[in-house]
């Protein structure tokens, strides 16, 4: 029966490799130009340094632009320093919220969920959650239980992960491989559950050494509804060594409630699993951007120092060092050495070109839009006015916006409040709350 299941789990992760491999080369060109420490790929080392090529990289620009963007969006939607949800009620029972005790709830259920976001790691999971989307088009993290902060969450980078969506379009399906060591796997599993090549990397102490495990939640097909044990929960969580031995599955654990947050940018196509980002619409302009950017230097090089020729004159080598000393004879009438060609380059025009691609990948990014304070030189602006072109950035970027309400935020606060109801940590209900739904606003 392992050794079926093990195979079914092995198709379905095999199949989802397959899918991302289509994203994949995208998702390797927006690493390479513009964030090139983000990205997890086949080949890369776990646990390895990120190195940045300069030879490519030559402006630190376009991961600025990402930053700043992330930055402003973490400020205008999910800022710690001000509450940014509420819970609420459908608009069937909006009447309810006449009466002062459910009010009353549902206010300290939310003062309840913003102690837990400011003291858990969330609000660095959004942070980086923020860059990935703009940068790739999807982002990924999984909400883990936590006996100290409630939750925990743990952001995943393109490469690293993949997903697959259900009938209705929604993320229902998250699969990656994670490399551990026979020490982790152990800790992580139990010394019962590791196959004999984990054991003996443990006996012989090779605390180095990386196994592969896949990871696998899906919606569980097999379960019994009636039964509350891990094997019958909606979403079934599997992990496994794809080398290890015929049927040997490392852990079988489940959830309630989908525990990965999978926000995309954009989609394009009902059936696409990866969203589109503003990274993949400057990928041309930041390309651009490297060229300028070297014949720019290419061109003052030469000026500084331009190509030389040299006649037969000439004893040697060229010294091009300051006070060097090159011997020719005298006798040949020009002889010596002398500039190939003279160039005079029009380093303004060509500044001002590199400046309009510049703007074009701040427009890409919207950061134009979340420096537009900055820019306002006259500094005198009302409250009132501040909170206009607050919301004229949100409206630009309302659809997006949207998605990530849906995609990130209102998933995110609906697992921490099942996880602080089953835990016990909400205030008693009022009776009038019977059979109502809690909504997020």
């Amino acid at each position: 029966m392992y050794s079926d299941k093990k195979e079914k789990y092995q198709r379905r992760f095999n199949d989802m490799k397959t899918e991302v491999q289509n994203w994949l080369p995208v998702w390797k060109d927006i690493t390479k130009y513009i964030v090139p420490t983000r990205g997890f790929y086949e080949g890369m080392l776990a646990g390895g340094s990120r190195k940045i090529d300069h030879k490519v990289v030559l402006s630190g620009y376009p991961d600025q632009a990402v930053t700043t963007a992330s930055a402003g969006i973490t400020s205008g939607l999910t800022s710690p320093s001000r509450p940014w949800f509420k819970l609420g009620l459908p608009r069937r029972f909006l009447p309810l919220l006449t009466d002062k005790a459910v009010k009353d709830w549902l206010d300290a259920s939310t003062e309840v969920l913003m102690d837990i976001f400011q003291q858990s790691n969330i609000y660095k999971m959004f942070h980086n959650m923020y860059e990935e989307i703009l940068s790739f088009g999807t982002g990924c993290a999984i909400i883990l239980d936590d006996f100290e902060d409630v939750i925990r969450a743990k952001t995943m980078t393109a490469g690293e992960y993949m997903l697959g969506i259900g009938a209705d379009g929604r993320v229902n399906t998250f699969a990656r491989e994670i490399y551990m060591t026979a020490p982790q796997m152990i800790e992580e599993f139990g010394m019962e559950n590791v196959s004999m090549s984990v054991k003996q990397a443990y006996i012989d102490n090779q605390t180095t050494k990386f196994f592969k495990v896949l990871h696998l939640i899906e919606p569980n097909d097999d379960r019994i509804k009636d039964r509350l044990d891990f094997k019958n929960m909606k979403y079934r969580s599997i992990y496994w060594q794809e080398e290890s031995e015929t049927g040997h599955i490392l852990a079988h654990r489940g959830y309630n409630i989908f525990p990965i947050l999978a926000p995309r940018w954009h989609t394009v196509c009902s059936s696409d699993v990866y969203g589109v980002s503003p990274g993949w619409k400057a990928l041309g302009d930041v390309k651009m951007l490297y060229k300028m950017i070297y014949d720019k230097s290419a061109a003052v090089s030469k000026v500084i120092n331009p190509p030389l020729q040299k006649d037969a004159s000439v004893d040697g080598e060229v010294n091009v060092f300051p006070g060097g000393l090159t011997s020719s004879s005298s006798i040949a009438p020009n002889a010596g050495v002398r500039a190939a060609y003279q160039i005079n380059p029009d380093t303004n025009a060509i500044r001002m070109d590199i400046a309009e691609v510049k703007k074009d990948i701040s427009s890409a990014f919207f950061s134009d839009l979340f420096l537009m304070m900055n820019t306002l030189t006259d500094g005198k602006r009302t409250a009132r006015e501040i909170i206009e072109l607050h919301e004229e950035k949100l409206q630009i970027l309302g659809p997006a916006i949207e998605n990530l309400q849906g995609e990130l935020l209102s998933p995110c606060i609906q697992i921490t409040f099942e996880r602080c109801n089953e835990a016990g940590l909400l205030p008693e209900p009022p009776e009038q709350l019977q059979g109502a739904e809690i909504t997020i606003e």
